[in-house]
């Protein structure tokens, strides 16, 4: 008969293993077409790299990670930069901007903890309309 302190253990033991948590990881996603998108590295658990890439294979950005804290980006299918958000402790926090398929800024919103606190929509004479969160 196995004890129930062994038997703690050796379920504590097979989630790790499971879930890889306080491991060293590496996660690839992929565009729809197979191509890599995003590669995410992890040690001991805390995601430390994000490398992300073009439909052809060029690094487009990395963000070297320190407990949550760097730049992450969205990327779109057609394999172009849609958003740089700058992430404080894991949340959202600073303005991020985001961008049309040739590059321009079409948009900022202020993160603050994870929550837009504002939006600005730039118009073609570059000014912007500033919008505050409704409470």
């Amino acid at each position: 008969m196995v004890s129930v302190s062994t038997f703690k253990k050796c379920v504590l033991i097979c989630v790790f293993m499971l879930c890889g948590c306080g491991g060293d990881d590496v996660k690839i996603y992929k565009y729809p077409g197979g191509q890599i998108m995003l590669r995410e590295e992890y040690e001991n658990g805390k995601q430390s790299k994000s490398t992300w890439y073009s439909l052809s294979g060029t690094v487009l950005e990395t963000t070297e990670w320190k407990n949550g804290t760097g730049t992450s980006y969205q990327l779109e299918p057609g394999g172009w930069i849609s958003a740089q958000i700058p992430m404080v402790n894991g949340f959202a926090d600073g303005t991020a901007q985001y961008f049309d398929s040739k590059g321009n800024t079409v948009a900022t919103r202020e993160f603050k903890n994870g929550e837009a606190m504002t939006e600005k929509i730039p118009y073609n004479d570059q000014q912007g309309t500033e919008n505050k969160k409704q409470n």
